[in-house]
């Protein structure tokens, strides 16, 4: 079986990413996954690029051909559809676009190789230059235009967040949602309300369950 790797980062660990683990934990157990999660900070930059030194550090020491998904703190795994179904076929970054024809990094499939290895390098070395600010997803599109690595163009049902509880994805049940751009006290409420519909609990006793942020 193909080694993979779920990888969370975020700086100051959240309300979000301790409900997202709640899931994710028994998720990855059941599909021999290694869930990687992280609020180490890695610079003096805004939060959003620590992110991808905590991917760099999975890439650099996973096996070349295994799987590694970068996954926001607002996004959780809400289908037994195993990660490494995702149709990556020969490429080595996998994504959805948004509306505005650049790929959505909340949710990032890359195959571990030096290609990828490099890719998350450059971004998080050199990205703060030509993208100043919290703006991670906007140096690694413009590196991926550059590089011209195989790109896997993913349906929206691996990164659901735009038409989540109004139409479903054509091409089958959703993967992975997510709360991108959701005000964080509703994030936070519907994750609760989904974690618990997965795990056979009421929001309520999702809620109380203890914090996990204090994970470096």
């Amino acid at each position: 079986m193909t080694p993979c790797y779920l990888v969370q980062h975020c700086t100051p660990a959240s309300r979000l990413l301790d409900l997202g683990c709640i899931r994710h934990a028994i998720y990855c157990a059941r599909h021999d996954i290694e869930h990687v999660v992280s609020d180490r900070r890695y610079s003096r930059q805004p939060p959003a690029w620590d992110k991808l030194a905590a991917v760099g550090e999975v890439l650099a020491n996973a096996p070349d051909g295994a799987l590694v998904v970068s996954l926001d703190h607002d996004a959780l795994v809400v289908s037994e559809n195993d990660l490494r179904s995702a149709p990556l076929g020969n490429a080595v970054v996998g994504a959805v676009r948004n509306v505005h024809g650049e790929f959505n990094t909340g949710v990032l499939f890359l195959r571990a190789c030096q290609a990828t290895r490099e890719l998350v390098r450059r971004a998080f070395v050199d990205g703060p230059q030509f993208a100043p600010g919290p703006h991670e997803h906007v140096a690694l599109n413009l590196l991926l235009r550059q590089t011209r690595l195989p790109l896997a163009v993913l349906s929206r049902r691996w990164n659901e967040y735009r038409y989540a509880d109004l139409v479903p994805p054509p091409d089958g049940p959703t993967v992975i949602r997510a709360w991108h751009h959701e005000e964080r006290g509703v994030a936070a409420h519907q994750m609760s309300c989904v974690v618990a519909k997965l795990g056979g609990l009421t929001c309520s006793q999702v809620r109380s369950k203890g914090s996990i942020s204090a994970i470096s």
